[in-house]
């Protein structure tokens, strides 16, 4: 959502738009501002919530911030809400794994999540992590920093899936190896929406022996996308609901379950084979 500040001498408004706003809301929303104040690189612990005006500047650098009051608006597009929702379903469902996204990258260095969630995000700045789960291991990779061949992270994941003189995990990344042990399933979320795809090679073609079954699972809270063309080999589809994907891994297959947030009906469920 773009917000324009106007100042005038008396008053303030926020005039909101964005072409991700549902079609029945207005193209714009005035909101009315509670609050005001501002902050000082020169002076990081002054409190100037009390001053009689704002500083925006870049010398030393001022930032101003505004607290709005908003109502009168309603709908899963409103920023927020999708992502209430879903938090909500996490409270009954352990388990989480952490992902970092592109929206984490529009703080430098995706500061704000590695803070938030610490050492359960895996290595601060890095993004990528793995972790073995009874007979499984778990690999969360990070698409926002360079996953090309010789790259850090390429290295990282080439050495973390190489075959050891132990009996291999049952795999679960986002790439397919060159080792003795097939991933078995991989899922994504930075698309907004809800698709499963059966079992693939790395060409997007079907394979039932040794394919990769394939989840997008971006129901986070973010307004849905559309669905445009869609691609051979997708199963099942929903763009109008926010939920989990919950995975259960069992010694010699998983199985998944769409839990969608209350008051939705859309579900997906099933089981795979490991192979």
């Amino acid at each position: 959502m773009l917000v324009i500040g106007v100042v005038t001498a008396a008053a303030l408004t926020a005039v909101a738009s964005s072409d991700h706003l549902p079609a029945a809301w207005a193209a714009t929303a005035t909101f009315t501002p509670t609050a005001d104040t501002y902050v000082d690189g020169s002076a990081p612990g002054t409190n100037h919530g009390t001053s009689g005006r704002l500083g925006v500047d870049g010398s030393p650098v001022k930032r101003m911030f505004l607290r709005f009051s908003v109502s009168g608006l309603s709908g899963s597009g409103l920023s927020g809400s999708g992502d209430s929702a879903t938090a909500a379903l996490l409270d009954g469902i352990p388990g989480t794994v952490f992902t970092t996204d592109n929206h984490d990258y529009n703080t430098s260095g995706a500061t704000g999540y590695y803070n938030y969630f610490g050492s359960l995000a895996g290595p601060a700045g890095q993004g990528y992590y793995s972790y073995d789960l009874g007979n499984w291991h778990v690999v969360s990779r990070n698409s926002n920093i360079s996953t090309a061949a010789g790259s850090a992270q390429e290295r990282w994941l080439r050495a973390d899936l190489a075959p050891t003189t132990r009996r291999p995990p049952r795999r679960a990344p986002c790439s397919r190896p060159s080792t003795t042990t097939t991933p078995t399933w991989c899922s994504s979320g930075t698309t907004t929406k809800y698709e499963r795809f059966v079992p693939q090679n790395p060409n997007g073609g079907l394979d039932t022996a040794q394919g990769i079954r394939t989840f997008v699972a971006g129901m986070g809270g973010a307004s849905h996308y559309s669905f445009g063309t869609i691609r051979p080999n997708s199963e099942v589809r929903d763009s109008n609901t926010y939920g989990v994907l919950k995975l259960t891994l069992h010694s010699d297959s998983f199985s998944w379950q769409f839990v969608p947030e209350a008051g939705k009906t859309f579900t997906d469920s099933g089981s795979t084979a490991c192979h």
